[in-house]
């Protein structure tokens, strides 16, 4: 039976008017430490100015004033912990001098003031951080800590606070650090204390805000990996200082630290000498691989400074003693990109005004300088988010354990203490415990939740599910205009409409394949710059509106045609016709992107639009979820972009893209086009060669081939004559035999490609990653009728991971956007397994159950 904390669990993901009235807060019981053994233990890694120290002054101290002797010999005292009282007793030159660390080049390490000896105070125990400016008491995790002692956690039993020296930085591996190895193995003993001893081996989740998030970090990733997948739970980070770096960091290095470090009286200036003694200000500098030589981070009237130029730029600014340390120590964390090999959270706030260049026009660093703004959160940019988020999924058993979240208009600070960010942010760690309870019980909860075949489907937002390329059926009808290259392909003439793609097992039957290809082929229409059907064939849709109209055309038993997901679906409670449609389309054509001229997508657009307006207000104006998997993705994405941006929101709830086959491209349009369709199409008796005539005829063949700004000048062809790069696709057409494809490719093709612009409503992004995928094709002779040999890289075996990312990084940069876009990879699920495989599909269906939940 579900204890008081599980109950709790479940309240909290109802919406909090309903919360309130099923659960008052004035009869929330104030002892509910009882249960608490069903959550796992939390540890939480505050920012930077949270965490207390004490210091005792030993005999070897030698004090510039004598006034800042005077707690020599006399046992710890705080030395920083209510900044406010520091000018009260004139205690601030003294304050300045004991906290300063003295780097020691002999040990390639950072130590304390000679004769200060120091300590973190309050360690394992979260309501011990203190902000120490009188203005910002909510830095320091109140907000958190207390939603999390609402949940049932209780500080010292199964949450516990990890401060930290902000002083020094978390090293990596293999590199010496006397404080952090002290702190890395008090931690490991206080969660293998909390996990072993007192909570049944449960695993712990860790929480790092900020600099915390950076600590947090470095000590998973100093811990065996033995000891890791034995205590850790999951990693939540939460607006991390990563060492991808951020240009907020070089303005505190040259002008004094803002807002970071908070002394009464003192002013930047006056506690920069503190502040760069410190290892933490050389820490987070931006990195030359993700800030590049442009633009520069610094600019003055004699000379600009890259991230290429730190070390020019410490001595420019009066700071050589930083160089050594800086070459030393910040160039290898710089260079470390292993990821923590355990289930990650990354959380980032955007859409916020954010430095990225530092104006010292007249090379005056005593004062502050004028700034250029970017994008971010205030303090980390974008870039450097982005360049963490593309590290974590290039890596073979992270990027299925790695979740970036990015939440529009949340600052720095304020991801933890504005309500609605901090809401979402235990959405997570509620969604992570859920899914930790035991499986009878959350199976019992899920089914009763959300399984019943009886749901009431006015409960379910409508669905709309679009499949991939060959899951549509195409009817024909010939006219008298027809002109069959064989006599035998008129027979149909007259006669109404007939199934043309359909049950292709029956074409050779009738010995009908050569009639198909010439009645399937599309004509490139140059003044229109459209494509329309061969002369005297007209052909339609089937089954619009209806999931149950999609067919699979191959007749061995896959189900390629989204059949587990209509299953699934329908056991949440969808029903065909209902609240569940089809959008079924003609995939020789391309979806244009707005502006573009399409015959055929302005009716199907139209007809769209009326479906989603009809399902709606049968369904009480609930906004409508579309779901488009492979080529399908790519029609809904364009159908979405073709609308006014008032009716997206009005009517479209959510856009989920399934492995979505984008303009950025991949490899396997390349092969399809030189070689001959594979495994696109089934029509017995036919090989690719025969189908390639048919198949290069249709727009599809030359839409998604690999983009210039996303795959560069690496080749994707090679052959012994020539390679060819993204640059060289009209060349390719060419070399292949296809020269008729050039001219829709420039007038067409291009203008997808450099089409950017975000749908501008709620987008889920899923793919499969893990799976070898085609990123080289070598035709070494030239022989284009031969399939080629392929050099394979990541991706889900035929989207290239390359291609994911470049979407995502776009999402993400767009205002508007970023705040309402999630990507999710799925380790080692495939194109076409990530709609099949029951452990991929849930994935999928868990996102799909989320949204219908949300009731905003």
């Amino acid at each position: 039976m579900a204890s008081i904390p599980l109950l709790r669990l479940l309240l909290l993901l109802l919406p909090l008017p309903l919360r309130e009235h099923l659960w008052p807060s004035h009869h929330r019981p104030n002892d509910v430490s009882a249960g608490a053994g069903e959550l796992h233990p939390i540890f939480i890694v505050p920012g930077a100015s949270c965490s207390n120290l004490e210091a005792r002054l030993t005999d070897a101290y030698r004090p510039s004033e004598p006034s800042c002797g005077a707690l020599k010999g006399k046992g710890w005292f705080g030395l920083w912990e209510n900044s406010s009282d520091l000018p009260t007793h004139h205690y601030n030159e003294c304050f300045k001098e004991q906290m300063s660390l003295v780097y020691d080049p002999v040990a390639n390490d950072y130590r304390n003031f000679p004769g200060v000896e120091t300590r973190v105070a309050n360690f394992g125990i979260a309501r011990g951080f203190r902000s120490k400016n009188p203005s910002h008491p909510e830095w320091c995790l109140a907000k958190l800590i207390g939603a999390l002692e609402e949940m049932g956690y209780r500080d010292g039993d199964n949450m516990h606070g990890v401060p930290y020296d902000l002083r020094y930085s978390a090293p990596i591996p293999g590199q010496a650090s006397q404080v952090y190895s002290r702190h890395f193995r008090e931690f490991m003993e206080l969660v293998e204390t909390a996990t072993e001893k007192h909570h049944h081996n449960k695993k712990a989740i860790i929480l790092g805000h900020s600099l915390g998030g950076m600590v947090a970090l470095e000590f998973v990733r100093n811990a065996p990996s033995a000891w890791r997948d034995k205590h850790i739970e999951h990693l939540f980070l939460v607006a991390p200082t990563l060492s991808q770096g951020f240009v907020t960091t070089v303005r505190n290095l040259v002008s004094g630290p803002r807002n970071l470090v908070y002394v009464a009286d003192a002013t930047d200036l006056s506690l920069r000498p503190m502040w760069r003694s410190f290892e933490t200000s050389i820490v987070n500098v931006p990195s030359p691989g993700v800030f590049g030589h442009e633009p520069p981070i610094v600019v003055t009237e004699r000379r600009n400074y890259s991230a290429y130029d730190v070390e020019d730029l410490l001595a420019a600014v009066g700071f050589s003693d930083g160089v050594e340390p800086f070459r030393r120590r910040t160039v290898a964390r710089m260079n470390y990109h292993e990821a923590p090999m355990v289930p990650l959270t990354c959380i980032n706030g955007v859409g916020n005004r954010t430095p990225q260049q530092l104006v010292y026009w007249d090379g005056n660093f005593d004062e502050p300088p004028q700034i250029v703004y970017g994008e971010g959160d205030d303090i980390i940019n974008l870039v450097s988010m982005l360049a963490f988020d593309e590290d974590m999924c290039r890596q073979p058993g992270q990027k299925g354990r790695f979740k970036s979240i990015k939440l529009d208009n949340a600052s720095h600070g304020s991801v933890l203490t504005d309500e609605w960010a901090l809401r979402r942010v235990m959405q997570e760690i509620l969604e992570l415990l859920l899914l930790l309870l035991p499986l009878p019980l959350r199976e019992h909860l899920w089914s009763s939740q959300h399984r019943r075949n009886d749901v009431d489907a006015g409960e379910l937002h409508p669905i709309i599910v679009l499949p991939g390329v060959a899951c549509s059926d195409l009817e024909a009808r010939l006219t008298e205009a027809y002109r069959p290259s064989a006599a035998r392909c008129g027979a149909m003439k007259g006669k109404g409409w007939f199934p043309l793609w359909k049950n292709s097992s029956d074409l050779s039957t009738h010995r009908y394949n050569e009639c198909f290809e010439e009645q399937m082929s599309l004509v490139y229409d140059p003044v229109a710059n459209d494509y329309r059907n061969f002369p005297g064939v007209e052909t339609r849709v089937p089954y619009f509106g209806l999931v149950k109209g999609y067919h699979q055309k191959w007749p061995f038993d896959k189900p390629w045609c989204l059949t587990p997901l209509i299953r699934a679906l329908e056991e949440m409670g969808y029903r065909d016709g209902d609240n569940m449609h089809g959008a079924p389309y003609d995939f020789r054509h391309v979806p244009p992107v707005p502006g573009q001229e399409s015959q055929v997508y302005s009716r199907y657009y139209k007809e769209f639009m009326e479906l989603v307006e009809a399902t709606s207000k049968r369904h009480r104006k609930k906004k409508v979820i579309i779901l488009g998997h492979s080529h399908g993705g790519c029609v809904a994405l364009e159908f979405v972009r073709n609308t006014p941006l008032a009716w997206r929101k009005e009517y479209i709830k959510h856009l989920f893209l399934v492995t979505p086959t984008l303009s950025a491209g991949l490899l396997d349009p390349v092969e399809n086009l030189a070689t001959g369709p594979h495994n696109l199409f089934y029509v017995p008796g036919a090989t690719e060669l025969s189908l390639r005539p048919m198949w290069r005829s249709f727009e599809t063949s030359i839409a998604n081939l690999p983009s210039p700004a996303v795959f560069g000048r690496e080749p994707i062809v090679v052959t012994e004559r020539r390679n060819y790069s993204a640059y060289d696709m009209e060349d390719l057409l060419a070399a292949v035999g296809f020269g008729d494809g050039i001219e829709p490719f420039r007038r067409r093709m291009v203008a997808r490609m450099n089409y950017l612009e975000a749908p501008m409503v709620p987008l889920t992004y899923i793919n499969g990653v893990g799976k070898r995928t085609p990123r080289q094709l070598v035709y070494w002779d030239g022989n284009f009728d031969e399939a080629p040999e392929r050099v394979y890289g990541d991706g889900d075996g035929i989207v290239n991971l390359v291609t994911m990312l470049a979407f995502d990084e776009e999402m993400r940069r767009q205002l508007g956007q970023r705040g309402q876009f999630k990507s999710i990879k799925v380790e080692n699920a495939s194109h076409m397994g990530i709609l099949m495989d029951e452990w991929a599909l849930k994935r999928v269906m868990k996102e799909i159950l989320e949204v219908n939940q949300d009731s905003s």
